[in-house]
Parts: C-alpha cells; sequence; structure tokens
C-alpha cells in the first residue's frame, strides 16, 4: 500500500512537468499523451470555474448594492 501511494504520489508530481509539446513530438502513441490531454482538460475547467465564481459574486455584489440604492430611493 505504501509502496502504490508513493508510485501515485511520483506520478502526480510528474503529472505536472511534463512536457505535451516535446511527447507529442517524439511518440504520438505515448501514454503520457493522455496525462497530457487530462491536465489541460483539469486546468481548463479549474479556469472556467474560477471565472465562473468571480463573475457569478461579483454579479451579486452588484445586484446586493441596486437594492440597498433601491431602499435607499424609497426612504428619501
Amino acid at each position: 500500500e505504501i509502496i502504490l501511494n508513493r508510485k501515485y504520489h511520483m506520478r502526480m508530481e510528474n503529472f505536472f512537468s511534463i512536457n505535451c509539446q516535446s511527447l507529442l513530438k517524439k511518440d504520438p502513441r505515448n501514454i503520457k499523451k493522455e496525462f497530457c490531454v487530462l491536465r489541460n482538460f483539469l486546468l481548463f475547467v479549474v479556469l472556467l470555474k474560477f471565472l465562473f465564481l468571480f463573475f457569478y459574486h461579483h454579479r451579486k455584489k452588484i445586484i446586493k448594492e441596486r437594492k440597498l440604492l433601491d431602499r435607499k430611493k424609497i426612504d428619501f
């Protein structure tokens, strides 16, 4: 179990240090190519998630400010 975990850990460390372009040029059928695709996909998903969260919170903030402004208008 320890050996498996260590291997997995090493793989995860290598996962982000793989140079995709050189791999694709050397051997198109390389197993690591799948890691590249997976890594790029994961990075893309993470980026989308951050963008979504940013815009979602920004939108909520704007809506809150508008509600506050509307309340102030009613008060005055």
